[in-house]
């Protein structure tokens, strides 16, 4: 035997009774125990929902009896898309019991196998089936619009025909002319309710897509919270957890009700509640929040700007311009290049690589109206941020009535606007098939929110528990009403309208700001001789963000008890036979009336031509009275102030010359 091995040996003997030790012990020690924590279903109800522009602060409640010991509580009430940072669990009730972990356990979940995603689909098929005879009606619609165009070309050639054959008779064509506008009327008349219709229909039809598109998305794995505890007495636990989820909102909807006879505004402003969390609200106590914690807590972070490269990025985010709610897989594209997105789930997209310039931007969504921006400058190495609110194509009801009910009457949001229809101006109303007069019954009380304000932001406490399946319509609630007084003018342009338009100077007096929403406008009256209150929907309007105590300008309709007109009173040729040019004096005459009563504050707006070629001259402008203000680009305002019956006229003239080969149609100086 060698050394080495003799020296081994010798190792081996001396531990063999160490040896022996240990393996006595091991078969004798018990093996290390298992987990043998209990487990406890926690079940939970949404009692609360701090609402803000884009998610929401969802609270839910549960319940357990707990025996002493270490216990697990597992809740899978909680939707998939939570935000897992957010979550917060508290426990209430027991004393000696302790939250010593919280986390998260993943479980096998199948959205497309729940009752909500086969609801949606049963929707979506029904959709499709209203949608299909639609879009072959639109399709008819369209081609007996273009067979009536080509009739008309052929009418049109055969009239020619006609006059220089002598057998032209206006009594037939007369009857001609007379079958194509009632043709081209009727059909864009029913092509424009089609639209309406379908715009609706799609627009549904795209919110539900991409509800289950994301339920798809959302398959596999699904999230239980787990809440370790230690109990040291049996007894009930209440344990609370908060979170905060995507997809929830609210907007504001305005109804202004001015009313003449006290120079004042009655605005009632109401929240639109809309959500498509995944989890339905029931009897749920809302908090509607002006915060907006998607901005951040913290200013952004300036990075340094490092000069080189040839390309920028444009970022952004796609919204519903109604509820703020993110569009997902909208497309957003860079004109006249191969750039584009798609936004994410929450809205946002994300074009890299693009060259630097200056572009026009495109977003489009199905049922939505589709929407660019131009001027958009991408710079080196920086990134341009560009958001999109698009606008659904709402389906407009044909009659609004004003009603006494426990809650507001319904506002259709619409922007607002100035239609210029044959010549006439109509803002807001001023149409006879604009104005409805309706006569409001006796009012009820309206019981609004309790406003909380604070340094950082106002919460709207909604006075009763709210029901909201996730998805469906937005529910409506009241906020405040309140009577505004303000500084109200009449403005008038009598060139292009013969109506008279009431202007309202107003200071929000709320301790909370007003948000950006649709408002809908009346004006209450009340007849002569009458005791009667009569409102009038004149049309709609928007309001912007307006802070507590800022002032805030809005058109409130037609005054009707103001008349004004516009003539050209005289024009007369001065120039000088087989003169190179042409010079013509025009004579203009502005009058106006006033009925109501008391001093009336009325605004004139009017304009002279302005040359821009050297071979045109506008001279000898003479105004009866001189307006109050004129600019260089001939713009012209009168500030009157007139009393009950009251009369004024206004004059203007000028010359103008100009070669005689031109016309004063081709100038614009007539139509």
């Amino acid at each position: 035997m060698s050394a080495s091995a003799r020296s081994l040996r010798r190792i081996l003997l001396s531990a063999a009774p160490w040896l022996l030790l240990c393996a006595t012990l091991a078969v004798a020690l018990p093996a290390p125990a298992a987990d043998d924590t209990e487990e406890v279903p926690l079940e939970t109800d949404i009692v609360s929902a701090t609402i803000y522009g884009h998610q929401a602060q969802i609270v839910r409640r549960g319940e357990v009896e707990l025996q002493p010991g270490s216990v697990r509580l597992v809740c899978g009430d909680l939707p998939e898309k939570f935000i897992e940072t957010s979550l917060n669990v508290e426990g209430t009730g027991m004393s000696g019991a302790r939250i010593v972990g919280i986390d998260l356990r993943r479980t096998e979940t199948s959205g497309v196998e729940s009752p909500r995603f086969k609801e949606l689909v049963e929707e979506l098929e029904q959709l499709d089936a209203k949608l299909k005879p639609l879009r072959i009606r639109r399709t008819a619609l369209k081609r007996r619009k273009d067979l009536a165009w080509s009739i008309s070309q052929f009418s049109s050639d055969l009239g020619q025909e006609q006059l220089t054959e002598g057998d032209f008779a206006p009594s037939y064509w007369d009857g001609v002319l007379s079958f194509f506008e009632t043709e081209n009327v009727t059909t864009d008349d029913r092509l424009d309710e089609l639209e309406d219709e379908m715009s609706d229909l799609e627009g549904r039809r795209s919110w539900i897509g991409s509800e289950l598109r994301s339920m798809q998305v959302g398959e596999g794995p699904g999230k239980e919270v787990v809440v370790d505890c230690e109990i040291e007495s049996g007894g009930s636990l209440t344990v609370e957890l908060s979170y905060l989820v995507p997809d929830a909102s609210w907007y504001p909807e305005y109804t202004v009700r001015y009313i003449e006879r006290d120079d004042e505004v009655e605005l009632t402003y109401a929240a639109r509640i809309v959500q498509a969390t995944g989890e339905d609200w029931k009897g749920v106590a809302a908090l509607l929040s002006t915060a907006t914690p998607h901005v951040g807590a913290a200013p952004p972070e300036l990075l340094p700007l490092y000069v080189g490269g040839t390309t920028g990025t444009i970022r952004g985010r796609v919204t519903d311009a109604a509820t703020g709610r993110s569009l997902p897989y909208a497309n957003v594209s860079v004109r006249g290049t191969a750039s584009g997105a798609v936004t994410n789930t929450d809205g946002v997209y994300i074009i890299s690589e693009v060259t630097a310039g200056s572009y026009t931007l495109q977003a489009s969504y199905m049922g939505y109206k589709t929407s660019r921006k131009s001027r958009v400058r991408v710079s080196v190495g920086r990134v341009e941020r560009v958001d999109f609110a698009l606008q659904q194509e709402t389906l407009m009801a044909d009659e609004v009535k004003v009603r006494a009910i426990s809650t507001v009457a319904e506002a259709v949001a619409t922007q607002p606007g100035v239609v210029l229809v044959d010549g006439e101006l109509h803002v807001r109303g001023g149409r006879a098939s604009e104005v409805k007069d309706y006569v409001e019954p006796p009012a009820i009380l309206h019981v609004g929110a309790e406003l909380l304000g604070s340094e950082f932001a106002a919460n709207l406490v909604i006075p009763k528990p709210i029901d909201l399946e996730t998805g469906a319509e937005p529910r409506r609630s009241l906020v405040v009403r309140e009577r505004i007084p303000g500084n109200f003018v009449l403005q008038a342009v009598p060139r292009l309208s013969e109506h008279v338009f009431v202007k309202g100077t107003l200071t929000n007096p709320l301790a909370i700001p007003l948000l950006p929403g649709a408002a809908e406008v009346y004006v209450e009256t009340v007849p002569e001789g009458s005791s009667t209150k009569v409102s009038n929907f004149v049309g709609k309007d928007r309001i912007k963000a307006v802070a507590s105590g800022e002032e805030f300008e809005m058109y409130l309709g037609v005054d009707q008890n103001v008349k004004v007109e516009h003539i050209l009173k005289k024009k007369e040729t001065i120039s000088k036979a087989k003169s190179k040019t042409t010079k013509v004096r025009y004579t203009y005459l502005i009058s106006v009336e006033n009925f109501r009563r008391g001093t009336t504050e009325l605004r004139i707006a009017d304009r002279v031509p302005v040359s821009t070629m050297r071979e045109v001259k506008i001279d000898k402008l003479e105004f009866v009275p001189e307006p109050s203000e004129q600019t260089d680009e001939g713009l012209l305002t009168w500030k009157l102030q007139m009393e009950h019956g009251e009369k004024r006229e206004i004059s203007i003239e000028y010359v103008v010359e100009y070669p005689s080969h031109m016309s004063p149609v081709s100038l614009g100086l007539e139509e």
